[in-house]
């Protein structure tokens, strides 16, 4: 790497109770094709 370029520093995250995480939609349309994928992608 080129020495005058500066390397980004380490996000540091926190992890969030999923008892926060309110207010989430997911249209029917997309459930629908998140759920007729196998687990490993289509």
């Amino acid at each position: 790497m080129a020495p005058h370029w500066a390397t980004p520093r380490k996000a540091v995250t926190t992890p969030v109770k999923p008892s926060l995480i309110h207010g989430v939609t997911v249209p029917p349309a997309s459930a629908r094709l998140i759920d007729a994928m196998s687990e490993y992608g289509d």
